[in-house]
């Protein structure tokens, strides 16, 4: 088994590929998206086959995706608005390998296991998570953010919770948007300690002064905070940082003291990145129905 992981570049301790931001990005959004269906070959009929004793979510994923072509369709639960939603392959394989930059699929699938956690840790009354795409309106003209700021002021305003965290790219760069309604405070965890873009900035707090408004009658705008939390060392691991900072804000009940909180600014571990990676794959493969895979039928089609 592990020759077959060793030949896709598969390592526990594998090292993110060096790369510059601003470089490159995700040029694709996996979810909820018809024209993004593979019409490559039929999976083999069971892909959940039995595997040595012993191997972790991140082996035993990436064994069943390792020759895998057609897209995998899930049923996600952190916003209803994300339906039909299927999960590439490739994108699959860029996160368990650990070479690549994190597709908005791979964020969308994390809020799915933050949703989870938070019911499990009994916050559910404390956090919501915004879907990726949905925050991708910032990085079009203001004459196209009208759906995007939409979608925030309704979330705002039918979950009524403390925090909403909002996984955003922009420019090639995740940050994690945390909006808290009733301190009147937007946050900005950026893994390369910048300031979210002046456009992406006014696209949030516009949605949130609606919101504001309309709930507390409240006319200050609100304060913006700017935490140096853990810093990335390389171009291609920002959303390995997002998906770090949700997690331990869901599980140590983070609401407040967001600048002493997160206050260290060094890197994430090689082990730290891989668990993250391990928890990613366990929240696929408990997701994952196979009896709802794609027919021949359609793949062919």
């Amino acid at each position: 088994m592990m020759e077959t992981l060793k030949s896709v570049g598969f390592s526990q301790n594998a090292s993110p590929t060096k790369q510059v931001v601003d470089d490159s990005s995700p040029k694709h959004v996996a979810g909820n998206y018809d024209s993004m269906k593979a019409s490559c070959s039929a999976a083999p009929t069971n892909i959940k086959e039995d595997l040595d004793n012993g191997v972790d979510s991140v082996q035993k994923l990436l064994c069943m995706i390792v020759r895998r072509k057609t897209y995998l369709p899930i049923q996600l639960e952190h916003d209803k608005i994300v339906s039909n939603f299927k999960m590439s392959p490739k994108y699959m394989k860029d996160l368990l390998v650990g070479d690549n930059w994190l597709d908005f699929s791979i964020l969308q699938l994390w809020c799915t296991y933050m949703q989870r956690l938070s019911v499990d840790t009994k916050n559910s009354d404390l956090f919501a998570f915004l879907d990726p795409v949905q925050l991708s309106f910032a990085s079009k003209p203001v004459s196209l953010q009208k759906a995007g700021k939409q979608y925030i002021q309704n979330n705002l305003r039918d979950l009524n919770k403390v925090c909403y965290l909002a996984p955003h790219l922009l420019d090639g760069h995740w940050q994690l948007i945390i909006m808290c309604p009733r301190d009147n405070v937007i946050v900005c965890l950026c893994s390369l300690h910048r300031k979210i873009p002046e456009a992406a900035r006014n696209f949030f707090t516009d949605a949130f002064k609606v919101h504001q408004l309309a709930t507390f009658d409240n006319r200050k705008k609100a304060t913006w905070i700017f935490p140096k939390t853990r810093r990335q060392p390389n171009g291609n691991d920002c959303g390995y940082y997002v998906i770090k900072n949700m997690l331990d804000i869901v599980t140590a009940s983070i609401a407040m003291n967001w600048m002493e909180v997160f206050d260290d600014p060094t890197s994430l571990t090689e082990e730290e990145l891989y668990e993250l990676r391990n928890s990613w794959a366990t929240c696929f493969l408990d997701l994952y129905n196979p009896e709802v895979d794609y027919d021949v039928a359609d793949d062919e089609a």
